[in-house]
C-alpha cells in the first residue's frame, strides 16, 4: 500500500501548514515540546544529526541551533524548500550540512555510520506499510554504532482518541458510521487505506508492542517508549 508519490505530493499541498501545525494551538505546542524533551538529551555540540522525514523543518531548526550540524531530508520538495527558509530566517545556515529530497526507506545517497544521532520525528513511518523493515535497517545503517535513533509514529488509539478531541468532528457521525470511517479495520490491522474524505494518503497505524517489535527485529537495543501528550491528547480545551 506504500504509494511514495501521493505522500509527497500530500505534503507539496499542504504547503507551510506541516511549519504551522505544532504551533496552532496549546495543545499542539505541547506535543512539540515534549518531543524536544525526548531530543535535547542527544544534541551535543558539534554532532551530526539526521532529521528524516523533516516535513517544513520545525525539529531541524532547533536541532541546527543546539549547535549541530544537520542534515535535513524528506520526500517532499515544497517542504524542504520551505525547511530551507525557515533555517535561512534563524540564520542557522551555516549548521546545515545539506538538504536532501529522499525517501526513507531509501537513504542510499548517505554513507554507512554517519550521523551520531538519528530523528524520525512525525508519521514519516506510519506510510510506510511493507518499507517498515527497511526504512528502520536504513535509519539504522547511517547511524553510528552506539548512536541513537529517535522516532515517533501516530498511535493505533491515539488516532481515535484525536478524533474525539476534535470539535470539528461530531462523534455521532464518526463512531455512528464505522465502516464508512474504516474503524473497524483500524482496529484490528491498524491499516487506513485511501479515503475519500480524507486529504491523507494511506497509512498504518502502530501500537506501541507492534512499534517495539519492529525495533526489535531491526536489532535496536535499549529501546525507550514514551507517549505524547498521554494524559491531555483528549482534553485540548481544557488544556487550552
Amino acid at each position: 500500500m506504500y504509494n511514495p508519490k501521493s505522500v509527497s505530493e500530500y505534503y507539496n499541498e499542504l504547503s507551510h501548514g506541516e511549519w504551522e501545525r505544532l504551533d496552532q494551538s496549546a495543545h499542539a505546542r505541547l506535543v512539540y515540546q515534549l518531543h524536544l524533551d525526548f531530543l535535547e538529551p542527544h544534541l551535543k555540540d558539534g554532532a551530526a544529526v539526521l532529521d528524516a522525514g523533516s516535513g517544513a523543518g520545525k525539529f531541524s531548526v532547533h536541532i541546527a541551533g543546539s549547535g549541530c550540524q544537520t542534515t535535513v531530508l524528506d520526500i517532499s520538495p515544497e517542504q524542504l524548500a520551505i525547511a530551507t527558509q525557515k533555517v535561512e530566517e534563524a540564520g542557522l545556515s551555516h549548521a546545515v550540512t545539506g538538504f536532501i529530497e529522499a525517501n526513507i526507506a531509501d537513504l542510499s545517497r548517505i554513507p554507512d555510520n554517519h550521523f551520531d544521532t538519528t530523528v524520525c520525528y512525525g508519521g514519516a513511518l506510519n506510510y510506510l506499510f511493507e518499507n517498515t523493515a527497511q526504512a528502520v535497517q536504513e535509519l539504522m545503517r547511517v547511524t553510528k554504532p552506539g548512536g541513537t535513533l529517535l522516532a515517533s509514529v501516530m498511535s493505533r488509539l491515539g488516532v481515535l482518541r484525536f478524533v474525539m478531541a476534535n470539535k470539528h468532528v461530531d462523534p455521532k457521525e464518526f463512531f455512528g458510521r464505522p465502516t464508512f470511517w474504516s474503524i473497524y479495520d483500524v482496529l484490528e490491522t491498524g491499516d487506513l487505506p485511501p479515503h475519500e474524505d480524507l486529504a491523507h494518503p494511506a497509512r498504518h497505524f502502530f501500537t506501541a508492542a507492534e512499534l517495539k517489535e519492529v525495533f526489535d527485529a531491526a536489532g535496536l537495543d535499549q529501546i525507550e517508549m514514551g507517549c505524547t501528550p498521554a494524559v491531555f491528547s483528549a482534553l485540548r480545551d481544557k488544556l487550552d
